[in-house]
């Protein structure tokens, strides 16, 4: 799929290398400010945690904003890095992969992004410990204090046959097979209770008309996501709560209904999943049913549970903008890759630095 890509056209670039003031501190063209070029996930890592970033007065960093994290061509000329990154959260901290480990995908944002957060950071942070407990999870959607590090990873470092990279829009839901592509993640402890999994993962794929519901109930029209998923909780808030949702009005854009945060709150989403009988799991009649009811429900449901795909998930391939919340704007564009990527993955890097929040 199409995903936006800066390319920054300049007469010559210095690769980076760490506490390199030469490197890191961007390059000129004819006396000319020309930003700084980052080639890669290492490239952007070692930038974050580049001291020069935090220094004060000046930040020698100030004389090189507008960072762009570009598919350089690779040193032996075939391809390019494909970079993107997230905020890690605390809660997968202790986990083995980027995005916690109750979840079946990583979110993460583009090139563009990347760039955005290293301005910011540039811009407002007085150190490491500030860039990721203040500054960096203000402009991801996460509360002070709610992360711990920085990743970045190069997607095309990954094995192709195995992960999907999607933007999120409803249809692109559709249209990629998202979720079938996540039922070895998601029932992987649940596998020996199907009467044949892997019938069951090449039939079972949610109907196009489900996406096209979702994605009529907002924000198409540019209302804001959570005022669209109340009306998905209106309509078919019996599907919902049949596995384990909106059992109340307590949710919030940033807090759903449908609650799934650790493996063990997950399991027992999968057990609603896997349906009444105990002995046998079959997830059929609610996210394929062929009865000819729609499960519209149901799929937000197993959306919110596995994927983090909160009531504030717009289904437009952008999360909110400043006044998304409100108005319903389009922020930045964000990618979900599945399965759940592994720290260890090979393309994967994440910042070292011990980072202690206060709050």
């Amino acid at each position: 799929m199409a995903h936006t890509q800066i390319v920054l056209r300049i007469s010559a670039f210095l690769l980076l290398v760490v506490r390199s003031d030469a490197s890191l501190r961007g390059t000129k063209t004819k006396g000319e400010k020309q930003g700084k070029l980052l080639c890669s996930a290492e490239d952007v890592i070692n930038q974050f945690e580049w001291d020069g970033m935090y220094s004060s007065p000046p930040k020698k960093c100030t004389n090189d904003l507008n960072y762009k994290v570009t598919s350089c061509p690779l040193e032996d000329g075939k391809g390019q890095h494909e970079t993107y990154g997230l905020v890690l959260k605390n809660k997968a901290k202790t986990g083995n992969n980027l995005y916690p480990d109750f979840n079946a995908v990583t979110w993460a944002s583009n090139s563009a992004g990347i760039g955005d957060w290293l301005d910011v950071v540039c811009t407002n942070a007085t150190s490491p410990d500030d860039a990721v407990c203040n500054i960096l999870p203000g402009t991801v959607g996460l509360g002070a204090g709610d992360a711990y590090a920085v990743a970045a990873f190069d997607m095309d470092q990954l094995p192709p046959a195995m992960y999907k990279l999607v933007q999120p829009t409803w249809m692109n839901l559709a249209r990629e097979s998202v979720i079938p592509h996540t039922y070895d993640y998601v029932f992987n402890k649940f596998k020996d209770k199907f009467s044949d999994f892997k019938k069951f993962k090449e039939s079972c794929v949610p109907d196009q008309s489900v996406f096209l519901a979702l994605e009529k109930n907002g924000p198409s029209q540019g209302e804001p996501g959570l005022k669209a998923y109340t009306r998905i909780v209106e309509d078919y808030g019996a599907q919902m709560r049949e596995v384990g949702c909106a059992t109340n009005d307590d949710y919030s854009a940033w807090d759903g209904s449908c609650r799934c945060q650790s493996i063990s709150e997950c399991d027992v989403a999968v057990q609603k999943f896997c349906g009444t009988n105990s002995s046998v799991c079959d997830p059929s009649p609610y996210l394929c049913p062929s009865d000819g009811t729609s499960p519209v429900g149901y799929v937000r449901a197993y959306l919110e549970y596995f994927l983090d795909a909160l009531p504030g998930f717009r289904g437009t391939g952008f999360g909110e903008g400043a006044d998304g919340e409100t108005h319903g704007e389009d922020g930045e564009p964000e990618y979900i890759v599945s399965p759940n990527i592994p720290k260890i993955e090979k393309g994967v890097h994440i910042t070292k630095q011990s980072v202690q929040c206060s709050v």
